[in-house]
């Protein structure tokens, strides 16, 4: 998966760009299941929910922010789809941006890209990241949303 994402920013401009700044500005660390330590498809969906949660907005599960109940899948739903950009580490918007700058001089219209897109990947995040299995998105259809994502991304 991220293979794809990768050959993909390497090919493409802004569009893709969101994708390239999550990348590179959130090193891969170590991932964990949700509840048990089972390997399963389902564990692996869910890790690739939170991890996509902690990229978009910089913080961990382990955060002291999240006590009492409280965790990031829960941060990121309630600030959903009003106060998204509240919520995203700053240095991530700074860089996507600033990649944007070589591709198109429209601050609008590089705002609305990487503000839909960022409301894509955090609804792909929370949707893998749900509590049950057997609520969250399978891998088919997290592929074919991010493909989604990048068609309309290039027709923009």
């Amino acid at each position: 998966m991220s293979n794809f994402i990768k050959i993909k920013c390497a090919e493409q401009e802004i569009k893709v760009c969101l994708f390239f700044c999550l990348f590179v500005h959130h090193p891969l660390k170590e991932i964990k299941y949700g509840v048990g330590n089972e390997m399963t498809k389902e564990g692996d969906i869910y890790s690739f929910g939170i991890f996509l949660l902690e990229m978009i907005t910089g913080r961990r599960p382990t955060d002291s922010i999240f006590e009492e109940g409280f965790n990031l899948h829960g941060y990121v739903k309630m600030a959903l789809p009003d106060r998204l950009m509240e919520v995203i580490e700053p240095g991530l918007l700074s860089s996507c941006l600033e990649v944007g700058n070589g591709y198109s001089k429209d601050e609008a219209r590089k705002s609305k890209i990487l503000e839909d897109g960022m409301l894509s990947l955090a609804r792909i995040g929370l949707a893998c990241s749900m509590e049950s299995p057997g609520e969250r998105m399978n891998m088919s259809n997290v592929i074919h949303e991010l493909q989604r994502i990048d068609a309309i991304l290039q027709n923009t």
